[in-house]
């Protein structure tokens, strides 16, 4: 195997990481962070492969890497998510390079290394919090140890429950392609699977559909056309999902994924390491341009046909199954982009204090949480040229009440700008409710007032990439008030100052002794 991987050097891609992983071998490491620590030791590791003259020297840099340095990280059992998951993560990347150089290190050298990896690495149980980080990483030791054989359904079970039936996270979107979608900082919680499927213990990973279904998600309509990821559930609009080591390995999933993927990573380069060199059985393949997506179990993912980062995206996020404790209240929640900003923000993160209905793009009855994190998902709708249109059923989110919420993203075109309409249609159960619209604008300065309980103008100047960026929110129903209010937009106790954001909360009446209403909002 060694040579197949050597004859691959000398073309691209895999000759600029060969390039990258020896000239990083080569130098010495200044930085005891899991981060560097992990791609020290796999770059080292894939120097060893590939620079069969110096591989003793490799194979002694692993050993001291992992005696000198890895033993210097803090892990142990924890409620600190810092000195459990990611130096797992980094953990998981010395025991696939011990057994790339095992051959080239006395037994002494070895019995060594994995005492010392033994011992760190069950400083942390096998169950417990981030609970796939610790099977990824235990479940690789294993494998190393020849202790596991048979396929983990522990850990396949945990994955796929992170996945709807229709590919999407119901979960947060960061927290969607840092888990499953393989972020460098808790690779351990996705790249186990790739250790099952290489070593042939478990091949249900790479054929499975819904883990298929789940990347095209992920690099197809997660993302907006700016490549900013769109938000839903506990995340910041300063969170981005970088160049991870895994993403690459989205060619042994699925062909139209990895079209997605190539257009977004087109430009970034693979570091030289053993995850980015061997794990991909192939080079991407040309970039293929996301389209608009209906996920019945996930919401509508709607954007523009061309490809700029000025593009719109519209998201109308419904999960109907796995909420966990990541989720939003945000059943019919909105997350709108566009001009090169993600226009709307919710609550943030981290937890409770972030999750209700108001503190979301979402919409309540006299300002009552929904009574649950899941709907009914999307129940019509269709894409097509120049117009997509979605609808979303609240179920019993809303208590006593039924709320369904359309969405339809009107595409930009040479000679007009796209836009979003948003219909509401509410069936209320007692005359006196007061039915409460919020949207959170990606903005903290004054609000401009147009027209009074009709148009509203809020600069994007929350954490945007773009300047002088503006949305207006046009009322076709004109609601009974319009409170302008400053909301979260994180806990501050985990975020000190991080700023508030406006929120713009339009409050209806019932009319006429009838409990259905319909309105609308451009």
């Amino acid at each position: 195997m060694y040579n197949e991987l050597r004859e691959k050097g000398d073309i691209e891609p895999w000759k600029s990481m060969k390039e990258d992983a020896i000239s990083r071998a080569n130098n010495s490491i200044s930085s005891n962070h899991y981060g560097s620590l992990q791609k020290y030791v796999g770059a080292v590791a894939l120097a060893y492969i590939l620079d069969d003259s110096k591989k003793e020297i490799y194979a002694n840099k692993v050993r001291d890497v992992i005696l000198n340095r890895f033993s210097t990280l803090d892990i142990q059992q924890s409620s600190d998510w810092g000195k459990v998951v990611p130096n797992l993560g980094a953990f998981f990347s010395a025991i696939l390079a011990l057994d790339i150089v095992y051959d080239s290190l006395s037994l002494e050298d070895i019995i060594k290394c994995e005492d010392l990896i033994s011992d760190r690495i069950f400083r942390v149980n096998r169950t417990g919090s981030w609970k796939t980080a610790r099977y990824g990483t235990h479940g690789t030791w294993d494998i190393y140890k020849g202790d596991r054989t048979s396929k983990d359904d522990t850990y396949y079970y945990a994955l796929i429950n992170q996945i709807t039936p229709d590919g999407v996270s119901p979960v947060t979107n960061t927290y969607a392609w840092s888990r499953v979608g393989g972020g460098d900082s808790r690779v351990s919680k996705s790249g186990y699977m790739d250790v099952l499927e290489f070593t042939g213990i478990d091949k249900r990973y790479y054929s499975n559909e819904r883990i298929q279904k789940f990347m095209r998600w992920q690099f197809g309509s997660s993302i907006n056309p700016a490549k900013e990821l769109a938000i839903f559930g506990d995340m910041l609009p300063t969170e981005s999902v970088g160049n991870s080591m895994l993403y690459r390995r989205v060619v042994n999933f699925d062909n139209e994924a990895a079209g997605y993927a190539s257009w977004f990573l087109e430009g970034s380069q693979p570091i030289g390491h053993i995850l980015t060199y061997i794990v991909p059985k192939e080079k991407l393949p040309p970039p293929v341009l996301p389209t608009s997506k209906i996920y019945e179990n996930g919401g509508a993912f709607f954007r523009d046909p061309v490809d700029t980062n000025y593009g719109l995206q519209g998201v109308l996020y419904n999960i109907t199954s796995q909420n966990e404790w990541h989720t939003h209240n945000e059943v019919n929640g909105l997350s709108l982009s566009g001009l090169g900003n993600r226009l709307l923000v919710n609550g943030g993160r981290l937890g409770a204090p972030t999750r209700a209905a108001k503190l979301n793009n979402t919409l309540t009855i006299n300002g009552e949480n929904h009574n649950s994190f899941t709907g009914g998902g999307i129940t019509d709708g269709f894409t097509s040229e120049g117009i997509d249109y979605a609808r979303g059923d609240d179920r019993d989110a809303i208590r006593f009440t039924s709320h369904y919420r359309d969405l339809i993203l009107v595409h930009t075109t040479s000679s007009t700008p796209g836009y979003f309409i948003v219909n509401d249609r509410i069936e209320a159960s007692n005359i006196s409710d007061k039915i409460k619209i919020y949207f959170h604008p990606s903005s903290e300065k004054e609000v401009n007032i147009t027209e009074d309980k009709r148009e509203y103008t809020a600069p994007i100047d929350h954490k945007a990439s773009i300047p002088l960026t503006k949305a207006t929110f046009y009322y076709l129903t004109p609601p009974n008030e319009v409170n302008i209010e400053k909301s979260i937009s994180a806990v501050q106790d985990r975020y000190p100052g991080y700023p508030e954001h406006n929120r713009l909360e339009s409050v209806y009446s019932l009319e006429n002794e009838s409990l259905n209403k319909s309105i609308s909002t451009l």
